[in-house]
């Protein structure tokens, strides 16, 4: 295994209660537990002084693969063991990309944007910035055009972690530097 694959695995392990030994996860899974790691280091949110961590799914209702990954997710999410949130409960809801305005901004710390034909995604930005809400998603597609942060999977089904640093400053997002680092890319625009 190449040191660049094992250095963003550590890292990934230092945050966790977990065994250091890497547990076989199905890519999915993995992209969940990477996604709560991420929203748990970012350092805009205050988590100790909230009830419970919250993340809406979004996607797009008129896409039917959008809408099949949207529950898979969402059960995904739920079933996470040990969320890393020190003990704070994880709820999950889901939200139409049509229905944006039902979401109440202010009790949300993420966003997931999952893929689909119509994301709308300035809409999400204008959003999660008035708001300073984490965006998120499991598409390098939807970093380059304003998701904050992503999580991929290479062709070896390991976590790539992409950052979009003007996206991250709008919405509240703030990262050590060792984290940011082991992104696989980094847009500045």
């Amino acid at each position: 295994m190449r040191i660049q694959f094992l250095l963003p695995l550590l890292m990934l392990t230092m945050f966790t209660n977990k065994p250091a030994h890497p547990q076989i996860h199905p890519p999915e899974l993995l992209r969940v537990e990477v996604l709560l790691k991420l929203l748990s280091l970012n350092q805009g949110i205050d988590i100790a002084n909230l009830d419970s961590v919250t993340i809406a799914l979004v996607y797009d209702a008129g896409d039917s693969t959008a809408r099949r990954q949207t529950e898979s997710y969402r059960r995904w999410f739920s079933d996470f063991p040990n969320p890393p949130f020190r003990g704070k409960p994880l709820r999950i809801l889901s939200f139409s990309n049509r229905a944006l305005a039902d979401i109440n901004w202010p009790a949300i710390q993420a966003v997931v944007v999952l893929p689909g034909q119509a994301n709308r995604i300035d809409a999400i930005r204008e959003k999660c910035a008035a708001f300073k809400v984490l965006s998120m998603t499991t598409d390098s597609t939807l970093v380059s055009q304003g998701i904050a942060a992503g999580v991929t999977m290479s062709s070896s089904q390991k976590p790539e972690i992409w950052f979009n640093v003007k996206s991250l400053e709008a919405g509240g997002g703030m990262y050590r530097v060792e984290i940011l680092q082991l992104a696989k890319q980094i847009i500045w625009e």
